[in-house]
């Protein structure tokens, strides 16, 4: 087959290129509704059957004028305290923004002190001298929806704040649309950074301008395409954001690259030998095709393991990735071997063709063989002593699930989050609130206050917690005073919409703690509170009962629970599904089991020495979650890219050779070729680290890490050592 196809090729190059350019021009007229890519974006980047989702759609159905999923928050501030004139403006803003949002795409609702006085104790600032607005919105923070209401909200603010009054607009959804920015610059910084990269290490491998131009046009026109299809994609109903369209930047120039070079340096050996293009083209599909579709089926079923995950981000990267890779790879086998014949010597410009002599002549790789072939059981326990000691750290590594929450410096989200720290209760602010659902109440006021002022009770000798809010005490239970005063009008008072829904047999609690909303003391603290609530229900409560908790904690519990799920998952099917296609193309179980194995401690690696940097010398508050998931995909996956080839080279040697010659063979001929490919994957994936955001950064450095452990220490040291050990060796040595 292979040989065939490549004398097809031979034979109507031309042909093949006028397929790649219609197809091209046919994508390009495509031109998606942005109506439609916005409906796409997820409601939600946790599952529908996560807690926190289950939780918000209960609460926005029994309270909706106080749920939301995400918020606009404005922060207004006056240095020596607002005066009245300051006051009436921001009523003046809060009123027409209310009155706005009505009519509004996406409806929104605004809480305020001018809009209900209950919330002045929230809202006002103690000392005077600052008050907020806060626009709720039922949509994703992260999404362009939200985004477009923040700008809204910002052109309907804009040069009405007069001298001395500062004005600042956070929020989620504020911090959402500063990762939009940033995501849409990570885009364009990387995909020139990749280009970039490519091109200066293809000149640099083949100094040959013209051959450096071919894999770098044929996988850039795949990746145009696969531009293309994701908008199609987008607009049949998948969500894919700037974060899956860099990563197939990188993904297909880096992949797509490597097995296009496979294939080329393939060729240029057998066209060295027979001078004949056809023959050369089809003996090289031969030769290599098997290895490239098998190490391709790697990263592509490595990719789709990722559907397997409830997390949006993944479970999305895994439907649109493979299918971008499927692209990237068929260039590089039907389009790149069709420009090499079109361009003949021409290619090799102004080097002349070098001699398989010349080939196998490259000063590193037979110095390493020779190493090898001598001394491989040294070989082989230094490299895993020096892959195990940093793969060893990574089992303790912790992780942080706030990335998204990360702030960017210089701007008004940032600066209005600085005022609400200095001059709010961040425990108010980021409260979380629990509903309990019971038949129990029976729409009866005095019995939800009743059983309101005993769950409470339970609540707040909880270590961690500062304070319970709830119907009998709607300012909190440090303010039973006032409260007492108030009791004889409650359910007359706007009180009672935020604690009890009489139709729905529900009361509303909410807790303070001390501890940062996004912190792991903060989920730790809602755990107890939940167990408690738990506990305190079954005992006290005589029908079924449900409960639900929504706000900044409760979600990052969530998260928690989907990620840990995630990566069992993703971690389990990977690892089965590619070490099925090793074993299948390599016929080696031993030798597969090892290839495997080397590779997962190359992850660990990656992962310890990203925790070293980015923790230990820079002083990050830790690596995403994310990074974990991602970096095991990509580098367990495209690590047995480089084994596959490598193996496959040295099982065709074996074949003729005794088992020393042909490792040492292998490891010139190929040496070259995968060392380059691995530097381009390297290159490429690490052009992440350009990024103006944190996660996409340490991202890029443990892919380039991991990549580069992989390229020049896994491949040519440690699978072939254990190769020599673990099959029948001879004396004999091309070198010796």
């Amino acid at each position: 087959m292979w040989n065939r196809l490549g004398q097809l090729i031979a034979r109507y190059p031309w042909l093949w290129i006028t397929a790649w350019l219609m197809l091209a021009v046919m994508v390009s007229l495509f031109r998606p509704d942005p109506v439609l890519l916005q409906r796409s974006e997820p409601a939600s980047l946790l599952p529908p059957d996560a807690p926190w989702n289950q939780a918000m759609r209960a609460f926005s159905d029994t309270f909706p004028e106080q749920t939301s999923q995400s918020q606009v928050v404005l922060v207004f501030y006056r240095r020596d305290g607002l005066t009245p004139d300051d006051r009436r403006t921001i009523q003046k803003i809060a009123l027409e923004l209310q009155q706005v949002g009505r009519h509004e795409p996406e409806p929104w609702r605004v809480l305020s002190s001018a809009t209900n006085p209950l919330l002045s104790a929230r809202l006002d600032s103690s000392d005077g001298r600052s008050t907020l607005v806060t626009v709720l919105l039922d949509l994703n923070y992260i999404t362009l929806r939200a985004t477009q209401a923040v700008e809204r909200i910002e052109q309907l603010t804009q040069n009405r704040i007069h001298d001395g009054l500062t004005m600042e607009i956070t929020g989620s959804a504020a911090i959402g649309k500063q990762h939009n920015i940033r995501s849409e610059q990570a885009l364009q910084r990387t995909t020139k950074i990749t280009i970039l990269a490519v091109l200066l290490i293809l000149i640099l491998v083949y100094r040959s301008p013209l051959g450096a131009l071919v894999p770098l046009l044929s996988i850039g026109l795949s990746v145009y395409i696969a531009f293309r299809v994701l908008d199609i994609l987008a607009m049949a109903g998948l969500a894919i954001s700037n974060i899956e369209r860099t990563f197939t930047v990188v993904l297909l120039f880096g992949a797509g690259t490597d097995y296009a070079l496979f294939w080329i340096a393939r060729y240029r050996e057998e066209f060295s030998q027979t001078l004949d293009r056809a023959t050369a083209v089809g003996r090289s599909l031969s030769a290599v095709g098997p290895a490239i579709a098998a190490s391709a089926a790697t990263t592509i079923f490595g990719l789709l393991t990722l559907m397997s995950a409830g997390l949006v981000p993944f479970h999305n990267s895994g439907q649109v990735l493979p299918i971008a890779l499927m692209l990237s790879l068929l260039a590089a086998i039907t389009l790149v071997p069709s420009l090499v014949v079109v361009m003949r010597r021409a290619f090799f410009w102004p080097r002349d063709l070098p001699s398989l002599t010349q080939i196998s002549r490259h000063p590193l790789w037979p110095r390493v063989a020779r190493l090898l072939v001598r001394h491989p059981a040294v070989v082989l326990v230094t490299g895993l002593v020096v892959l195990g000691i940093p793969a060893a750290a990574s089992l303790g590594v912790p992780v942080r699930y706030d990335s998204f929450g990360e702030v960017f410096e210089n701007t008004s989200a940032a600066r209005g989050l600085k005022i609400v720290r200095e001059h709010f209760s961040e425990a108010e602010l980021f409260s979380t609130r629990l509903m309990i659902v019971c038949d129990d109440l029976h729409s009866d006021p005095q019995r939800a206050v009743e059983l309101s002022n005993q769950l409470a009770q339970q609540i707040a000798p909880i270590s961690g917690v500062t304070d319970v809010w709830h119907l009998g005490a709607p300012l909190g239970l440090k303010r039973e005073g006032l409260l007492t005063r108030l009791a004889g009008s409650l359910f007359s008072s706007s009180s009672a919409e935020y604690y009890f829904a009489p139709g729905k047999n529900a009361i509303a609690i909410e807790v303070m703690q001390r501890y940062p909303p996004m912190s792991q003391s903060a989920v730790g603290v809602f755990h107890r509170v939940e167990q408690t609530v738990r506990n305190w229900a079954t005992a006290h409560l005589k029908q079924p009962y449900q409960f639900y908790a929504i706000g900044m904690t409760p979600y990052m519990s969530s998260l928690q629970i989907v990620a840990n799920r995630d990566l069992h998952r993703v971690v389990g099917f990977s690892v089965i599904v590619i070490g099925l296609i090793v074993l299948i193309m390599i016929r080696r179980v031993r030798l597969s089991i090892f290839m495997m194995l080397a590779t997962l401690i190359t992850y660990g690696a990656a992962i310890g020495l990203t925790h070293a940097v980015f923790v230990g010398l820079l002083g990050s508050a830790g690596i995403d979650y994310k990074i974990k998931i991602l970096v095991f995909v990509i580098i367990v996956a495209i690590g047995q890219d480089y084994n596959i080839f490598l193996v496959t080279r040295l099982l065709e040697e074996s074949r003729t050779l005794p088992i020393r010659e042909a490792v040492e063979r292998s490891i010139i001929l190929t040496g070259p070729v995968i060392s380059s490919c691995g530097l381009i994957m390297a290159a490429t994936l690490g052009s992440l680290m350009v990024t103006p955001v944190e996660l996409i950064r340490q991202l890029g450095f443990a892919f380039a890490v991991g990549i580069l452990l992989d390229t020049y220490l896994v491949r040519p040291l440690l699978v072939p050592a254990f190769y020599l050990l673990g099959y029948r060796s001879s004396k004999r040595s091309i070198l010796s």
